[in-house]
C-alpha cells in the first residue's frame, strides 16, 4: 500500500491505541481524585472574586 511506510514508527510498540473516551475517562478519574489543575493567576483571581462576595474560597489540594 502506499505511504504506509510512514505509519509503521506510530504503529510499532510501545504504541498504544486508545477507544474514543478513554482517554478522557482517565482524566476525569484522576482530577476527580487530585482535584483540577489551576494556574495561579486563575487562582489569585478565583480568590479575589470569592473575597468580593464574601465567599470563602476553597482550600487547595496540595
Amino acid at each position: 500500500m502506499r505511504g504506509t511506510r510512514l505509519l509503521e514508527p506510530i504503529l510499532r510498540p510501545p504504541f498504544r491505541g486508545f477507544y474514543p473516551g478513554e482517554r478522557s475517562a482517565a482524566v476525569a478519574a484522576e482530577r476527580a481524585e487530585k482535584g483540577v489543575p489551576v494556574t495561579p493567576k486563575v487562582w489569585r483571581e478565583l480568590t479575589e472574586s470569592a473575597e468580593r462576595f464574601g465567599i470563602a474560597p476553597p482550600t487547595p489540594i496540595v
